[in-house]
């Protein structure tokens, strides 16, 4: 389980326990598992913009019931030219982040303004289907009946124009295996800090 505030794993035996880290009003005692999203799918936008999530996504997500609620996914600007999207319960991790840090600092207002301007809040329909807002098939390169890639990237998930993402996928620095022990290096230094 994992506190979707204070960002610790809590150990409750259900989901709507009590978080045993002190954030308190904050998490007001919510507790989920954390989502993962894995995997990457070549899925088509239709005619009408609208792009299918891949079945196990959804699961995460869930759709739109009959007479109840609609999920909704936050959109925004990925990296690389990419739209990240975020569940419900995932965007407040990242908004806190931004939250906690000097408004008046000029760095963090730039940022702000920027990533405010590209984030909207997306209904999923009641077949797991999402209308891809317009400012977002612009920033992606989409295009109405055409292809994207959907990758799972464990926190969120992240929609590619099928030709930026093998680009990018053929631009790193250094073997996987490289990568793989520099990154997990890196992560063992914090974790001994």
């Amino acid at each position: 389980m994992y506190c979707i505030v204070c960002e610790v794993g809590v150990s409750v035996p259900k989901w709507d326990g009590v978080c045993e880290w002190g954030a308190g009003v904050l998490c007001q005692g919510k507790v989920r598992p954390l989502a993962s999203f894995r995997g990457s799918f070549r899925h088509s936008i239709d005619g009408k913009g609208r792009l299918a999530l891949p079945k196990n996504f959804r699961r995460h997500i869930g759709v739109k019931t009959k007479g109840g609620s609609e999920p909704v996914l936050v959109f925004t600007k990925g990296f690389n030219d990419c739209v990240a999207v975020y569940t419900e319960d995932e965007w407040p991790v990242y908004e806190r982040r931004l939250r906690d840090r000097p408004f008046e600092d000029q760095e963090t207002r730039d940022f702000a303004l920027e990533l405010a301007h590209w984030t909207t809040d997306v209904p999923v329909d009641t077949v797991g289907r999402i209308l891809i807002p317009q400012i977002h098939m612009d920033l992606g390169g989409f295009e109405r009946n055409g292809e994207v890639m959907v990758l799972g990237m464990f926190d969120h998930i992240e929609i590619w124009k099928p030709e930026r993402y093998r680009s990018r996928l053929g631009t790193p620095a250094g073997t996987f295996e490289q990568r793989a022990k520099s990154f997990f290096e890196k992560d063992r230094g914090k974790r001994m800090e």
